[in-house]
């Protein structure tokens, strides 16, 4: 239906006479024209922002060293565990040593005590079951004697030999068994066990300050920073080295109340670099739910793809949360449409005659209006002297 309207507004207007209603010719009227053209209704809503890196992260020096060598320079690409530097401490390692070898030691007589204690309890119990046969032997041979007393076959004094004889076997089995269970006592085997766990947690402790005289990376990345030289004495604490993770790369910037209603549920926006000239696309990490403390805005972190390594933290960049208003758009002055029953048109001068053009609108500004249908850029349409054309086609004088 627009597009008969438009047909029959422009089709109705041609190069032809016009006259008034008493038949008589109507000169031409006098008017100005301006080009149909493309601009910008407004400008986009820009937030200033940081560039960083997505993860950073410092080789920390945990003991007092020498720096011996660096194994990374600034710009290297290391993954998690690369050796970075290599610290000494000649002391530290003669006390490893020393740790080592009273850790073999007490180890050694650990298995000694068992051998030994292995070997004593064997020879006890072979002592034991010997005494245990010999009392079983001397048991009959004493009830034998004893029959024989009783009828007066033997003495008494040949009877209390035998008796004397068993009472001796008793006492032998009776010290042999208290030897044997002293013999298995831990408390000698547990002490030296418990030396032994000493020496072995004085080594492992040793080694464990030993590792610590390989700095390696926490985390893959790029060196940004090597903070130490051979020779260079470090303390615990001191950062040597200095990681980060720049794919991707991140954005950090502050939104204001008014800017969360900008924002509303987005998950992407447009990032200007201005150092590259370049725009690209960010996802949104997160928004943070408060303002930060003293009331200076709401965070947004933002993540830009880098595997092109061009962004690089600390450059200066601009968050673009609406550019719909900065986007070029055909345009007229506000005092160029008129209407008719609500409906708006505008005149259109081709070959010095002014046509009635019926146009739809779009977005309005402080001074233009956008046209959304109904006039192409580079047409020219009246911007002063509609009052005098009372009829469509008039035939027009251009004095700009």
């Amino acid at each position: 239906m627009l597009l008969l309207l438009l047909l029959s507004v422009s089709g109705g207007c041609r190069n032809k006479p016009v006259t008034d209603v008493t038949g008589e010719e109507i000169g031409a009227k006098k008017v100005r024209v301006q080009e149909v053209g493309k601009k910008s209704l407004g400008k986009p809503i820009i937030l200033p922002a940081d560039t960083i890196a997505a993860l950073q992260a410092e080789a920390l020096a945990e003991i007092s060293a020498t720096v011996a060598e660096n194994k990374v320079s600034v710009g290297r690409k290391v993954a998690k565990g690369d050796l970075l530097v290599i610290l000494e401490q000649r002391d530290l390692v003669l006390s490893v040593e020393k740790a080592k070898i009273n850790r073999n030691k007490a180890e050694l007589q650990r298995k000694k005590a068992l051998a030994d204690q292995e070997l004593t309890l064997a020879g006890l119990n072979n002592q034991l079951k010997n005494l245990e046969l010999q009392k079983d032997a001397n048991e009959k041979d004493y009830l034998r004697l004893e029959t024989l007393y009783t009828n007066g076959v033997i003495s008494m004094a040949d009877f209390e030999k035998a008796a004397d004889n068993r009472k001796k076997i008793e006492w032998e089995l009776e010290l042999l068994q208290k030897q044997l269970a002293e013999a298995k006592r831990p408390e000698q085997i547990e002490l030296l066990e418990v030396q032994f766990q000493e020496a072995e947690l004085a080594y492992r402790e040793g080694m464990l300050q030993l590792d610590k005289l390989k700095l390696t990376a926490p985390i893959s990345g790029t060196v940004v920073e090597v903070n130490s030289s051979a020779g260079q004495r470090v303390t615990p604490g001191q950062g040597l080295v200095r990681i980060e993770q720049q794919q991707p790369i991140h954005i950090k910037a502050l939104l204001t109340e008014r800017d969360l209603t900008t924002v509303g549920e987005r998950d992407e926006f447009a990032v200007y670099f201005p150092a590259l000239d370049e725009t690209v696309q960010g996802k949104v990490n997160y928004i943070a739910p408060s303002q930060k403390q003293g009331g200076s805005g709401f965070e947004l972190e933002m993540a830009v793809d880098n595997s092109g390594e061009k962004i690089h933290p600390g450059m200066s960049a601009q968050v673009i949360l609406d550019d719909q208003l900065a986007g070029e758009v055909v345009a007229v002055p506000c005092g160029t449409v008129m209407e008719n029953n609500g409906n708006p048109y505008v005149y259109v001068v081709a070959d010095e005659v002014a046509c009635k053009r019926t146009v739809i609108l779009g977005r309005r500004a402080e001074h233009d209006i956008e046209i959304i249908n109904g006039l192409e850029q580079g047409e020219l349409i009246v911007t002063a002297g509609q009052s005098l054309l009372t009829e469509d086609g008039t035939p027009v004088e251009i004095i700009n």
